[in-house]
């Protein structure tokens, strides 16, 4: 029924009333004055059809068809929430019992054909109100659907986050539980923000398990958790350098990883002061150097604020090779990128007022 009237534009659903109305009025004329007229008074069979009982049922038959199919579509067609979808509710009602009358006066057996009639009517009630169940169980079925999504993602959510597996680095209690649910890491990666089994490994510095997840699901060292967090940015914090440089090697672009607040691995290795594994990232990725946080702040403005000094010299004598091949380019992406408050990293080092930072 919803289909019909979401489905059909204005200028149909006017044309299809007009012929429902006409099949209505047609098919009840003919309840009221069937072909060969009826018996006169004064006959044994007065007021009774004329033709024989084999025609009369074939009418009554396809007659009373057209009629209760012509009710039906009407209602159909009417527009939903319309003031007179009721109203032609009751007019129907009453006029498939006044049909129903009219049919059983002339007929044959009038008890008989009244039940028929009454029956065949029910019978497309019961179309119409098993049409709209059939609706609403589907509008069921997908609202169950979703929650049943809903929970098995947040089953291995759950799952994931107390994951035997990736803390204790065991690849094969890992492919244990993807034999398990198959469709496991494809449902962790479907949500935005959560602690994927790469996450828990590179924590616990699991290299080998960390190796295989990253072969598996390549985009679950991009993906953050509700922290901002990447794999590797867990990694950093937990001191899991190891672990940091086997990834690095594997996949350089992971230093550009931009985690909360803009800050990538690479700008949180400045943060932390750790001269190797910054060396490290200049070497596979040396574009990480014109990374920016959502201050507008690159690795020489945070190595100045945070009195990186050491790593600050890495950075310094980086850029001194680099310009030799490029210079102005150097100059403008790093040296003198300003942040949100108009501050270089040189005007930083000045405000700080620092000798050895301007050494």
């Amino acid at each position: 029924m919803r289909r019909h009237r979401v489905n059909t534009s204005e200028e149909t659903r006017e044309a299809f009333l007009i012929v429902c109305t006409l099949i209505i009025t047609a098919t009840y004329q003919t309840a009221l004055q069937p072909p060969g007229g009826v018996h006169q008074f004064g006959d044994s069979n007065a007021g009774s059809v004329v033709m024989k009982q084999t025609f009369f049922i074939l009418i009554w038959l396809f007659n009373a068809l057209g009629f209760g199919c012509a009710i039906l579509y009407t209602f159909c067609l009417i527009p939903l929430g319309s003031l007179f979808v009721l109203w032609f509710f009751w007019i129907g009602t009453s006029l498939c019992i006044s049909y129903a009358l009219a049919m059983a006066v002339i007929s044959p057996h009038p008890l008989v054909f009244l039940s028929a009639t009454f029956a065949f009517f029910l019978l497309i009630a019961l179309y119409f109100l098993l049409e709209i169940f059939i609706r609403q169980f589907e509008v069921v079925q997908v609202l169950t659907g979703w929650i049943q999504q809903k929970i098995k993602r947040n089953s291995a959510e759950i799952r994931v986050t107390r994951m035997p597996a990736a803390e204790s680095g065991s690849i094969s209690d890992l492919y244990a539980l993807i034999d398990e649910n198959p469709c496991i890491l494809e449902n962790i990666d479907a949500m935005p923000f959560v602690n994927t089994p790469l996450h828990i490994a590179a924590a616990c510095g699991k290299i080998a398990f960390s190796v295989e997840m990253l072969n598996l699901k390549p985009s679950f060292a991009k993906k953050l958790n509700t922290n901002g967090c990447s794999p590797l940015h867990l990694a950093v914090e937990k001191d899991q350098q190891e672990l940091v440089t086997w990834l690095l090697r594997i996949d350089p672009s992971l230093a550009g990883v931009k985690g909360r607040e803009g800050i990538t691995l690479f700008h949180l290795l400045v943060l932390r002061g750790n001269v190797d594994l910054v060396v490290e990232c200049l070497v596979t990725s040396p574009e990480c150097i014109r990374d920016v946080s959502v201050t507008g702040q690159n690795a020489l403005h945070l190595a100045v604020m945070n009195e990186r000094f050491e790593v600050l010299q890495v950075l310094t004598g980086w850029i001194q090779r680099m310009s030799q091949r490029n210079a102005r380019s150097i100059e403008y992406s790093v040296l003198n990128k300003m942040d949100l408050n108009g501050n270089t990293p040189l005007h930083l080092a000045a405000y700080k007022n620092d000798h050895q930072v301007e050494n």
